[in-house]
């Protein structure tokens, strides 16, 4: 429904509020969810939703966004498009940061008719703008590759796992890759 969107609020060491709610996004979407956060060493941290926009040529209109804000949670800019993929709809977005602020986002996005999920990545540098292309994690595509998850070392070093198979005969997988994003 109009009017939505994704907010954060601050929490001192001793988990109180340090403050009212924060906007996120930048408003105008016709609907955001699935929010994911990660902080850097130095405080500063990288927010991603899911968003159906309404200026979204992809199929659906959804897309994955992310906006950097510093460590006393002033945006660092507008938010920006994670993926590129111009076809089928992403979600499940979820983030890590490593010490420096480089992040990376993971996503599941059916980008084919009929083929079911991939699980793709981008990396997000320390001033919260994209480097290089999305690329897809998973090796094989039989059946549905769903519900990633990812952590990433002070190096930015990182791990994606997700949940593969059609139902009933799940299995889990993993794949790590360097800071410059090669398996």
């Amino acid at each position: 429904k109009q009017g939505e969107g994704v907010y954060g609020r601050f929490f001192n060491p001793g988990g109180q509020p340090t403050g009212g709610a924060t906007r996120v996004d930048a408003g105008g979407a016709t609907s955001v969810s699935l929010p994911s956060v990660a902080a850097s060493a130095a405080g500063s941290f990288q927010v991603v939703w899911h968003q159906r926009a309404p200026d979204k040529s992809q199929q659906g209109g959804d897309g994955i966004f992310g906006r950097l804000f510093d460590p006393s949670g002033v945006p660092q800019g507008d938010p920006v498009p994670i993926d590129t993929e111009p076809t089928g709809d992403p979600m499940n977005p979820v983030v890590a940061t490593d010490a420096g602020g480089n992040s990376v986002v993971v996503w599941m996005q059916d980008v084919g008719v009929g083929e079911g999920f991939d699980i793709w990545a981008r990396r997000v540098g320390s001033g919260g703008l994209p480097m290089g292309a999305q690329v897809k994690v998973n090796a094989t595509s039989a059946g549905n590759q769903v519900k990633p998850s990812v952590a990433m070392n002070a190096a930015g070093d990182f791990a994606v796992a997700w949940e593969s198979g059609p139902s009933g005969g799940k299995s889990i997988f993993g794949r790590f890759f360097t800071a410059d994003g090669v398996p």
